[in-house]
């Protein structure tokens, strides 16, 4: 937006963070596919069922979930970007498609009327 009731875009702009947010959405999505191969991998070292199980397990599960939360949220916030962006690119295109119908429509009324006159028809 530029000033009062005065708003410009920019759609080349638009299309180029579009496909920027589109390459960032997938890094959270492998950051989780990792994190989850990698807990895999994991599994069981801090025991079965003995002391150190029972006092670090409910930590190690907490953080586990935490960090799956914020890579899920980042997908979120992402795709939301994502979705937003290209609503206001289509919208875009939609003012511009009617404007310039709108100015095509001038030019042949204008052509109807010459060189001029009084304004009277």
């Amino acid at each position: 937006m530029s000033g009062y009731n005065n708003y410009e875009a920019y759609p080349a702009d638009l299309e180029r963070a579009n496909q920027k947010i589109e390459g960032l959405v997938e890094a959270p999505k492998q950051a989780k596919a990792n994190f989850e191969r990698l807990e895999r991998e994991v599994l069981g070292w801090n025991g079965q069922d003995d002391e150190v199980f029972k006092k670090s397990n409910p930590q190690y599960l907490a953080q586990n979930e935490g960090c799956l939360g914020v890579l899920d949220g980042l997908v979120l916030f992402l795709s939301g970007l994502q979705a937003a962006t290209l609503e206001s690119q289509r919208s875009i295109g939609l003012v511009q498609g009617a404007v310039q119908e709108k100015i095509d429509e001038a030019r042949t009324n204008a052509d109807e009327y010459g060189a001029g006159g009084n304004g009277k028809r």
